[in-house]
């Protein structure tokens, strides 16, 4: 950033640099827990020196690592449109079962017929 601000024309310009999107780490402990004061310190320190800091962008960069890899597998794999020849065996099976519910109608209707003979 200091590399862009030094290239600019205007030379009154101050950079500050703040976190545009602050966050907050925070832990749930039974109310009147005695140990809590030290756990804020260690807290605090690590927060402070930048740990904390250190940890989201390490977790970040992996999840756009993560990100960017599953975009390159994915587009090796291109969705494609599917066809007649694609959907080919479910036609099959729904005229397999058309011709099930045929046959079952018919022998109902002539055990039915024979039925009523008797």
């Amino acid at each position: 950033m200091d590399f862009v601000i030094r290239d600019w024309p205007v030379k009154d310009l101050y950079y500050v640099e703040e976190k545009l999107y602050p966050y907050y780490m925070s832990w749930a402990f039974q109310k009147g827990t005695s140990w809590i004061f030290i756990f804020n310190r260690y807290l605090r320190q690590m927060t402070e020196s930048g740990l904390v800091e250190r940890w989201r962008k390490e977790v970040v960069a992996r999840l756009d690592k993560s990100k960017k890899s599953s975009q390159n597998s994915s587009s090796q794999h291109r969705l494609k449109p599917l066809t007649l020849v694609d959907l080919q065996t479910s036609f099959y099976i729904l005229g397999l079962g058309m011709l099930a519910g045929l046959l079952m109608i018919l022998i109902e209707i002539f055990t039915n017929v024979q039925h009523n003979d008797q």
